[in-house]
């Protein structure tokens, strides 16, 4: 078993365990909760690793880990708004430069034609 299949099941465990009382008193009367802390205790070096990763994305380690959490548990698109406007701009970069290459490419021929009307 996945260190990651463990945690989904005591996550899930945790969960079945919570009573109608306990969610009364976790949910205060007109204020929705932001979400619960948890504290995980990482290896220096994953730290090191994680604050890496989350910088390259310009997000704040927590939420760095709240997003993996969230996608690893709810199977969305784990890609933050920032990384995905740059993938859009790349594909639709990408589809410029297919539609000037069918250009050139069109161009080409047209030049090999006129070059040699007998066809030689």
């Amino acid at each position: 078993m996945t260190e990651s299949a463990l945690l989904n099941r005591l996550v899930d465990s945790a969960a079945r365990c919570v009573g109608e009382i306990d969610t009364d008193v976790l949910k205060p009367a007109g204020r929705r909760l932001r979400g619960s802390r948890t504290c995980v205790r990482l290896h220096p070096d994953d730290r090191l690793l994680l604050s890496e990763r989350a910088a390259s994305r310009q997000m704040a380690v927590a939420t760095y880990i709240s997003v993996l959490v969230r996608a690893h548990l709810r199977n969305p698109s784990p890609l933050p708004k920032a990384e995905l406007m740059a993938l859009k701009q790349s594909v639709a970069e990408l589809g410029a430069i297919g539609r000037n290459f069918n250009q050139l490419t069109r161009l080409a021929h047209q030049g090999t034609a006129r070059a040699h009307p007998e066809g030689i």
